[in-house]
C-alpha cells in the first residue's frame, strides 16, 4: 500500500537500509496500522542522477553547493494513500518520525564521511494515493482496508516472511 523511496547521494551501507527499512516499517505500523507486508521501501543513489534547472544540465553538486550550501542531498519520499482520518498534522508527526529515525541510524552513528555530509535534506509526505491496484487485487479505501486486513487474520503487527 505505501510506498517509501529513500533516495541518497552519500552512501547507505546494508546495516543502515536494513535498519532504516525496519524503523520506517514500525513507524507505518504504528501510524496507521498497515501489516508490515504491505509497506514497500525502496533505497536509490542518485549521486549520478542528471539535473536540470530549467533546460540546463548541471551537475547534482553544482545545485547541491550552489543551492543548498551542501555536499550532499539525502532524503525520503512518503507516498501514502488519502482518506480515512489522516490529517496533515499527522502527516507531519510521520515526516518528524521518519527524519529522527533517519538521524538515530544514519547520522549519529556516522564516523567515516562527517554528519553533514549524513543529514537528511527532506521528507516529503505525498496523499497520492487514491486508488490501489496491487497484486491483482483492487485494494478498497482506507478505512475499509483495515477492517478487511484483520478479519482476514492479518493483525498490523504481522511479519509475514515472504522470502
Amino acid at each position: 500500500m505505501p510506498l517509501y523511496q529513500v533516495e541518497y547521494t552519500s552512501p547507505l551501507t546494508r546495516s543502515e537500509k536494513n535498519d532504516l527499512a525496519a524503523s520506517i516499517t514500525r513507524i507505518h505500523q504504528s501510524a496507521y496500522g498497515a501489516p508490515s507486508i504491505f509497506i514497500g521501501i525502496t533505497f536509490k543513489d542518485i549521486s549520478d542522477v542528471e539535473y536540470y534547472a530549467g533546460s540546463k544540465l548541471v551537475s547534482m553538486n553544482t545545485i547541491l553547493l550552489y543551492l543548498w550550501r551542501r555536499s550532499s542531498y539525502n532524503r525520503i519520499f512518503a507516498i501514502v494513500r488519502t482518506g480515512g482520518s489522516r490529517t496533515v498534522a499527522d502527516f507531519n508527526k510521520l515526516a518528524l518520525a521518519l527524519s529522527e529515525a533517519w538521524d538515530d541510524i544514519v547520522v549519529k552513528n556516522d564516523v567515516t564521511i562527517g554528519r553533514a555530509e549524513r543529514n537528511l535534506s527532506g521528507v516529503f509526505v505525498l496523499r497520492s494515493i487514491e486508488s490501489l491496484m496491487e497484486h491483482g487485487l483492487l485494494l478498497p479505501e482506507v478505512s475499509r482496508c483495515l477492517k478487511i486486513s484483520t478479519t482476514c487474520g492479518i493483525p498490523p503487527s504481522a511479519d509475514v516472511d515472504i522470502e
